[in-house]
């Protein structure tokens, strides 16, 4: 038997397509790297398993196995992500479409400091996000910006921001296809780097301060353009700037039940898991009120999901209760599964516990020198 290593694959591979929609069939879209990366992979009659499906996703973007356990898949509207061991049916008649998307991932695996990952080989440190992976995260991050997906307000100060996200593009742009700025900017508008409501509010000023936001932007190109950056720096620096500008992607909410809720209280909360904070909460289930912390990953002790009852009798809902060191729970729940969709609890329960599990399997996640 060969010997492991991080690109020995996971699964046996299953044939797939590149093609268009068609009835009959399962369409997984991977976010495009570069105009010659698959696009959509196509299944076709059968069963698979979304672990399956992620293997063949992560084969055909080059991601190796050691970074397979980072992307999930999810539908399109973002609105379910499904388990592992979830099994999708094609048939003749239907046609289902999913996202293929890194979904567990740390904001300050992008700081100014060193992180690591052990290595398969003794006395081996790799960067936590290789090549393949940030160029991914990269493509789904400046997708999620351009599309609207990250509901900015567009005051004056992110207005800024989203100028300097376009220069970072276009810089990356011009060093990828070896253009001066100059070229770059003749092939490509700075509006098609920045989001869509964004441009229509540029498309509503006057001649001169649209003449005016150009001289900034070919300005501000010509100076970063001539720094010494290779591409993957740029993008991690356009990484790092997108997160200043919306600190709260890396966080998903779920509805849950407070912690120590006194009889006559509203039990009800919104619960939110952050791979940079933890777990929080926020009373009464509203989003204006500021989140009250519950506890961080280490300190969470047990993860249980169970069926709930009604009146005696088992429901549909469940519950994710989560445990920490000193005692206290953390209930999310939720209705059960419904058209097909994994039940939304799942989804904070495997957040929770995928994130937990991160932090003990990445035992030198942290500072280290250089």
């Amino acid at each position: 038997m060969a010997p492991l290593g991080e690109d020995t694959p996971l699964i046996e591979q299953r044939s797939y397509s590149l093609s268009s929609s068609e009835a009959g069939s399962l369409q997984v879209l991977l976010c495009p790297r570069s105009p010659g990366s698959p696009q959509v992979l196509t299944f076709f009659f059968g069963e698979y398993s979304a672990e399956e499906l992620c293997v063949q996703a992560a084969k055909a973007c080059g991601i190796l196995p050691v970074c397979h356990a980072l992307f999930a898949l999810a539908t399109e509207d973002l609105s379910c992500w499904f388990p592992p061991n979830h099994i999708f049916t094609v048939e003749d008649a239907t046609s289902q479409i999913l996202l293929y998307r890194i979904r567990f991932f740390f904001p300050n695996w992008l700081g100014l400091e060193k992180y690591y990952r052990f290595g398969l080989q003794k006395d081996r440190a790799n960067a936590i996000l290789d090549f393949p992976v940030l160029e991914y995260l990269f493509a789904q991050s400046r997708n999620d910006f351009i599309s609207g997906r990250m509901n900015l307000t567009l005051n004056l100060k992110e207005q800024g921001e989203c100028l300097s996200l376009a220069v970072l593009d276009l810089t990356r742009m011009a060093k990828e296809q070896g253009l001066c700025p100059k070229k770059i900017l003749g092939s490509t508008s700075y509006k098609a780097c920045i989001p869509g409501s964004f441009r229509r509010l540029i498309q509503s000023l006057s001649f001169m301060t649209r003449k005016r936001y150009r001289q900034m932007v070919r300005r501000a190109l010509h100076r970063v353009a001539s720094c010494q950056a290779d591409v993957h720096f740029i993008m991690l620096k356009y990484l790092m700037d997108l997160e200043r500008l919306k600190p709260t992607r890396a966080s998903e909410t779920f509805e849950g039940q407070a912690p120590g809720a006194a009889a006559g209280q509203d039990p009800n909360c919104l619960i939110h898991v952050a791979g940079d904070s933890g777990i929080s909460w926020t009373p009464g289930g509203s989003e204006v009120l500021l989140p009250q912390p519950f506890c961080d990953f280490p300190e969470i002790v047990d993860i249980s999901i169970k069926q709930a009852c009604r009146e005696g009798h088992l429901s549909e809902n469940r519950l994710v209760t989560v445990t920490k060191t000193d005692n206290r729970i953390l209930v999310g729940t939720t209705a059960g599964t419904t058209a097909g969709r994994a039940p939304h609890c799942l989804n904070y329960g495997a957040q929770v516990a995928a994130r937990k599990v991160f932090l003990e399997l990445l035992p030198t996640l942290g500072p280290h020198g250089n």
